[in-house]
C-alpha cells in the first residue's frame, strides 16, 4: 500500500493543479508490507484527471476543506516540508506493538504518545487500526476499573470503540432475533408512526445508520472527559444503536403476535413480563435488549447502568425533555442569567445521579441531540457546526451563565500519578480518534473532487444540480402528471395541484418510502414550462415528459413490467432498481455519486409545512445552506441561477405566485368539505384580504406566461381551478358580510337536523332557503330549497354552480 496516496489532495494547492513532482516523491518514499499489519488496507486513491472539470475551466479543481461558501477561503492541511516516517521506521513500529512488554506501564505509556505522534504525522489507516488495537487492549493497565476479563474482543472493538463496519449487521449478525427489529419496516398505522422519532425512516435500521453518522462524527472530534471504568464512546454508541430497538417488538406485542416474546427468549431476552400496550413496553424492551447485549458484550455493571440512565435521560433531547433542550431551543436570553445558579444545580445533580462529571453529562447531551436531530435534520439549526462537532448556537458565557459554562468545559486535573497517567492514555486515544476521522475527511475531499460541485467560485453551479421527485405511481408513458390527473370525480373533489415539483440533489425525506424516483439533470430539463426554482420547490406547470438523459430509481417490489422498462429505455432513460427496505435517500444519495453529483439532505418538518422549515444539508461539509448564515445569499444566487437559465422566479414554495395559488387551493379543497372555505372565526374584512391576495398572484402568474403557454392546457387547468376557487370565497365573503360571521355555523347546523329529520324551521326562518335563494339570484339559476337533505346535497349545488369554470374538463373520468 503506498503511503504517499493519502496525502495527495492534501498537497493541492487552492485553485491550483497538483505538483505531480511531490506527488511521486511521496508515493515512492515507502511501500508498508500487509505482512507486517494484517488489517485489510484502504484502497484509497487520488487521480487529478479524474477531478470535476466545468466547461471553459480546464483544469479546476474546487476549493477544499474547511471551505466558506461565500468567499471560498479554505486552509491548507499539510504543510509540504513536512517529513514522512519512512518504511523502516513503519515497520518497526507495527513489529514493537505485537512485541512490546505489556508489564511496563512508563515504557507502554511512552511507546502509547509515539504511536500518536507517528500516527498524526502519516495518516496511515494500516498504522491507526494496529494502534487503535493496541491501545484498546491496554485498558486495563491504566484504568483499574475495567478488569482484564472485561476487555473487548478485537472484533467486538472495531465497531463499539471505533464505529467501524455496519451498525446494523454488528448486533444481528450476534443477536439473530433482533433481526426483525431492525429491518422490518415501520407499519403505516399512524396510531403507532406518531410516536416513532424520525418516522419518516422506514425501518430501526435506517434510523440507527442515519443517526450513528453524526454521532460517530461527534466521537472522533469531541474530546470528552475521561471517567475511570466508563468507556463512553463504546457506551453511547449502544445507547444510539439500540434506543428504538423496542419498537418492532412492542408493535408485534401490541398486534397480538404470541411468537415475538418466545424468539426473544431462545437469544437470552426476557420479555414474558412485558405490556401488551405499545406505549408502555416500547421503551421497556429496549432497555432489556441494551442490558443483555451489553452483558453478552463484556461490558461491566457500571457501564450498563449508566448506560440504562442515559436511556432514560439524553436520548429525549429530540423530544424537549431535558434541562440542555430547554436551553438551546429557547429564543429569548432575558431569564438566562438568573437561571443560571438553578439549572447549574439541576446538571450537577443529575451528573451525581448518573455517576459521571457535569461536563461529560453536557457533552453527551450535546452528541445525541445532534444524532437524533440526524433524523430530523431541518432542526439542526438549533446547533451549530464549531471545530469539527455539533454545538449549541447559544453562547452560555455572553448570555450570563457563566457558572454552566463553567461546567460544561470543566475538567478536573488529575493530582495522583497513576491519575495522570490514565489521562495520558485517554488523550493518546482520543487524538487517534481524531486522526481516524481526518482520515475519513481526506476520503471525502478526494471523493468529491470527482463530483459536480454545487458551488463553482460562489455561484450556484447549474451543471451540478440534480431535480429529484419521488412519486406513489410509476410514470410508465414517461411522463410526470400534477396530482389533479389521478383523481376521480367532479374536480372539486380532486387534488388541485397543476404543478410537478422538484427537489435538488436529495428526496425531501418524507417520500423515504416512494416506489419510484425520477432524477433528471438541470441541464437536460426542459425549461419552456418550468415556473420556479428552488432547492425544495423547483415547479414544472403542467405535464413533465422526463427527457433523455434522466434515471428512474424503482423500488424492488414495484409492479413494472420488463415491456414497460424497455419503451422507457428506448426514450434514453435509464431503470434501476434499489432494495425494498432502503430509504429514498439513501438509494438517492448511492445514484448521485455513482453520476457524479454532490448527494445533499433534504429535511422537512413533520407536518409537511410550506417549505418554511426545510433544510439543504451537505453533511460531509457540515452546511445547511438554507440557515441564518446563509439564507439570505441563497436566495441571491438561487435568483442569479434562475436569470442565467431562464426561469422567472426563484422563491420558496408559496413565495412566487403560481406556489402560492397552489398551496392555497390544496388548503381551500380541505375547507371545502364543509362546503365552503370561510372559517368562522375569520372576520370578513380578514378574509377579503385573503381574497385580494389570492387574486393578486393568480395575476401575476398569468402575466409571467407566454402567449403559448397561457393557451396550453396546463395553464387553463390550472387557471380553471383558481378562478372557481376564488369565485367560491366571493360568494363565502357576501354570504357573511350581509347575514353574520356565523352564516356557515347555523347553515351546518340546519342541514345536520335536516338529515336527521329534525328541522322543522319555516322559509322565513330557514338558512337553506336563504343560502339557495341567494344562489339562485346570483348566479341566474332555479334551485330548489326543499333539494337541499343535507350537507352533501350543499356541496352538489356549489359544484353544479362552479361547473362554468371547468367547461374543458370532464367530471366522469380521469385525467385533465
Amino acid at each position: 500500500m503506498r503511503i504517499g496516496e493519502k496525502f495527495i489532495s492534501r498537497i493541492v494547492k487552492k485553485n491550483k493543479t497538483p505538483d505531480i513532482s511531490s506527488i511521486n516523491t511521496i508515493k515512492d518514499e515507502v511501500i508498508i508490507s500487509k505482512s507486517l499489519c494484517q488489517t485489510e488496507p484502504w484502497e484509497y486513491k487520488v487521480s487529478p484527471e479524474k477531478q470535476y472539470k466545468p466547461s471553459g475551466e480546464r483544469g479546476y479543481k474546487p476549493d477544499r476543506g474547511k471551505y466558506n461558501l461565500f468567499t471560498g477561503s479554505t486552509f491548507t492541511i499539510l504543510e509540504e516540508d513536512k517529513k514522512l516516517p519512512g518504511k523502516e521506521e513503519i515497520e518497526n513500529l507495527c513489529s514493537r506493538i505485537k512485541n512490546i512488554d505489556r508489564k511496563n506501564k512508563k515504557e507502554l505509556l511512552s511507546f502509547t504518545e509515539e504511536l500518536m505522534k507517528v500516527n498524526k504525522l502519516s495518516h496511515d489507516p494500516v498504522l491507526l487500526e494496529e494502534s487503535q488495537k493496541f491501545i484498546s487492549s491496554l485498558r486495563p493497565v491504566f484504568d483499574h476499573l475495567i478488569p482484564q476479563d472485561k476487555v473487548f474482543s478485537e472484533k467486538d472493538s472495531s465497531f463499539l470503540e471505533y464505529g467501524k463496519r455496519d451498525p446494523v449487521s454488528f448486533f444481528t449478525e450476534r443477536f439473530p432475533s433482533l433481526q426483525d427489529s431492525f429491518n422490518k419496516i415501520f407499519p403505516d398505522e399512524m396510531g403507532y408512526r406518531e410516536y416513532i422519532h424520525g418516522a419518516r425512516e422506514l425501518t430501526t435500521g435506517n434510523q440507527i445508520r442515519d443517526s450513528l453518522r453524526t454521532l460517530d462524527r461527534e466521537l472522533e472530534m469531541e474530546n470528552l472527559p475521561r471517567e475511570p471504568g466508563i468507556r463512553i464512546k463504546a457506551v453511547l454508541r449502544m445507547v444510539m444503536s439500540l434506543f428504538y430497538s423496542g419498537i418492532i417488538p412492542a408493535i408485534e406485542i401490541d398486534k397480538g403476535n404470541k411468537e415475538i416474546k418466545k424468539n426473544f427468549k431462545e437469544d437470552g431476552f426476557d420479555l414474558s413480563n412485558i405490556s401488551s400496550e405499545f406505549l408502555d413496553s416500547k421503551r421497556e424492551i429496549s432497555n432489556i435488549i441494551l442490558e443483555n447485549t451489553m452483558k453478552k458484550l463484556n461490558f461491566t455493571p457500571g457501564e450498563i447502568s449508566l448506560a440504562i440512565k442515559l436511556m432514560e435521560e439524553v436520548p429525549l433531547t429530540g423530544n424537549n425533555s431535558t434541562i440542555f433542550d430547554a436551553l438551546v431551543n429557547e429564543k429569548s436570553y432575558m431569564d438566562y442569567k438568573e437561571m443560571d445558579g438553578e439549572i447549574s444545580e439541576k446538571v450537577e445533580k443529575k451528573a451525581k445521579e448518573l455517576g459521571i462529571t457535569p461536563s461529560l453529562l453536557l457533552k453527551t447531551g450535546y452528541i445525541f441531540h445532534a444524532a437524533f436531530k440526524r433524523l430530523e435534520p431541518y432542526e439542526l439549526r438549533d446547533m451549530k457546526f464549531t471545530d469539527g462537532t455539533w454545538q449549541p448556537s447559544l453562547d452560555f458565557e455572553k448570555v450570563g451563565m457563566k457558572k454552566f459554562n463553567y461546567l460544561k468545559n470543566s475538567q478536573t486535573e488529575p493530582e495522583h500519578e497513576e491519575d495522570k497517567m490514565f489521562k495520558t492514555f485517554i488523550d493518546a486515544s482520543n487524538e487517534l480518534d481524531k486522526i481516524a476521522r481526518e482520515i475519513k475527511e481526506r476520503e471525502i475531499e478526494t471523493k468529491k473532487s470527482q463530483l459536480r460541485p454545487v458551488f463553482i467560485k460562489g455561484k450556484l453551479n447549474s451543471d451540478g444540480i440534480m431535480l429529484v421527485h419521488a412519486t406513489k405511481g410509476f410514470p410508465k408513458d414517461g411522463i410526470l402528471y400534477p396530482n389533479s390527473h389521478y383523481e376521480n370525480g367532479h374536480p372539486l373533489e380532486r387534488n388541485p395541484r397543476g404543478i410537478v415539483e422538484f427537489s435538488w440533489n436529495g428526496v425531501i425525506d418524507q417520500w423515504n418510502n416512494a416506489p419510484a424516483i425520477i432524477l433528471t439533470p438541470l441541464n437536460k430539463a426542459p425549461k419552456e414550462n418550468i415556473s420556479n426554482l428552488w432547492y425544495t420547490a423547483t415547479s414544472h406547470m403542467g405535464p413533465y415528459t422526463i427527457p433523455e438523459g434522466s434515471v428512474i430509481l424503482i423500488r424492488e417490489g414495484t409492479e413494472v413490467s420488463e415491456k414497460e422498462r424497455q419503451k422507457l429505455r428506448e426514450k434514453g432513460i435509464e431503470i434501476k432498481t434499489f432494495p425494498a427496505n432502503e430509504t429514498s435517500e439513501d438509494a438517492v444519495e448511492k445514484l448521485m455519486t455513482e453520476k457524479n453529483y454532490s448527494p445533499l439532505l433534504m429535511g422537512t418538518d413533520i407536518c409537511g409545512g410550506i417549505g418554511t422549515e426545510t433544510t439543504w444539508f451537505d453533511e460531509d461539509s457540515n452546511i445547511d445552506y438554507f440557515t441564518s448564515d446563509y439564507k439570505d445569499e441563497m436566495i441571491k444566487k438561487s435568483e442569479e441561477l434562475a436569470k442565467e437559465t431562464g426561469i422567472p422566479s426563484a422563491k420558496g414554495t408559496d413565495r412566487y405566485p403560481l406556489g402560492y395559488i397552489t398551496l392555497s387551493m390544496e388548503g381551500y379543497k380541505k375547507d371545502l368539505e364543509s362546503g365552503h372555505i370561510k372559517k368562522s372565526y375569520e372576520k370578513p374584512e380578514e378574509f377579503k384580504k385573503k381574497i385580494d391576495e389570492f387574486s393578486r398572484n393568480l395575476n401575476l402568474a398569468e402575466q409571467s406566461l407566454s402567449e403559448i403557454q397561457k393557451n396550453s392546457d396546463s395553464w387553463k387547468n390550472i387557471s380553471s381551478y383558481a378562478r372557481a376557487y376564488l369565485e367560491i370565497m366571493s360568494l363565502d365573503y357576501e354570504l357573511c358580510k350581509n347575514c353574520g360571521d356565523k352564516f356557515y355555523e347555523s347553515l351546518e347546523k340546519e342541514l345536520k337536523d335536516r338529515q336527521a329529520g329534525l328541522s322543522d324551521r319555516d322559509n322565513t326562518n330557514s338558512f337553506v332557503e336563504y343560502y339557495v335563494k341567494f344562489i339562485n339570484w346570483k348566479y341566474n339559476t332555479s334551485f330548489n330549497p326543499h333539494d337541499i337533505k343535507g350537507q352533501e346535497d350543499q356541496k352538489k349545488l356549489l359544484q353544479k354552480v362552479m361547473d362554468r369554470y371547468f367547461s374543458s374538463i370532464n367530471s366522469n373520468s380521469r385525467g385533465v
